[in-house]
This record gives C-alpha cells, structure tokens and sequence, in this order.
C-alpha cells in the first residue's frame, strides 16, 4: 500500500512539473535579450577582461543616457497628449512634436555612439568581426513584436 501512495504522490509531482513547464512555453516568457546579446558580443569579438570591463562601463553610460532621455520623453508624451483636453493647442502640439522627434533623433544617436565605442576599444581583429555583430545588433534595437501581444480588444 506504501509503495502505491508513494508513485501516485510522485505521478502527481511529474505532472505538476510537467504542466508548469508547459505553461512557460506557452506564455511566450523568454530570457531578456541585453544579458544573452551581451555574451554575444564577448563571445564573437573574444573580448579581453580589460576590455569586458570597459565595455561594462559603457553599456552603464549608455544605459543612464538613454534613461535620461526617456525620462524627458516621458515628461513631453504627458504634456503632449494632455493637449487633447484644450480646444486651440496646435502650435504647442507642433512644437511638441518637433521635440519628441529631436528626442528620438538624440536616442539614436547616443545608441549609435555607444556602438562606435565598443568598436573603438577592439583591436582590429575584433573590429573585423564587428561586422559580424550588425544583423545581431539590428535584432535588439528594432525586435520583432510578437503577433499575439500586439492584438488588444
């Protein structure tokens, strides 16, 4: 009788692990794309530990800047569309636009520049396989959307 218990207790366990398993499958939940592009770029350049260090730093004032520049964004996208409560705000909704667009522009720009960086701190064996790195860095700039979390009721 014990032994019965006991594989119906783990019978129930494997299809716990099982369903939980397929669940995140499922959800579509995968790994953040910075860590795994990261190692990515370690792995295709061979970057040294001097190197990866510095490349840390960078990706640190990277990130500050654009979080930066979000945070303006942010603040402008509020103002911008709390226009829609006023009757006549077309020359601040124009003016608006024209900074959301420099903001964007300057988000490009910093993204581009942190790039150079990187290619910059290579050796020009690395700098040859950066070109390697381009298709890849295009895939984490622009992502793909996946099809089922843009369709909203």
């Amino acid at each position: 009788m014990k032994k019965e218990k006991l594989l119906w207790v783990l019978i129930i366990v494997l299809i716990a692990v099982n369903a939980a398993t397929l669940f995140f499958i499922v959800s579509g939940r995968r790994p953040e794309p910075g860590n795994r592009f990261d190692r990515t770029v370690v792995e295709k350049l061979q970057l040294t530990k001097k190197q990866i260090t510095q490349f840390e730093i960078l990706k640190r004032e990277h990130h500050q800047d654009i979080m930066a520049v979000d945070a303006q964004m942010s603040s402008n996208y509020e103002r911008y569309f709390y226009l829609l409560n006023e009757t006549n705000g077309s020359t601040a909704k124009d003016s608006l636009e024209i900074i959301l667009s420099s903001q964007q522009k300057e988000k490009i720009q910093i993204t581009y520049h942190h790039f150079e960086n990187l290619k910059n701190i290579c050796t020009k064996e690395q700098q040859a396989k950066f070109k390697e790195l381009v298709p890849l860095l295009m895939h984490v700039i622009t992502p793909q959307k996946n099809p089922r979390q843009s369709r909203r009721n």
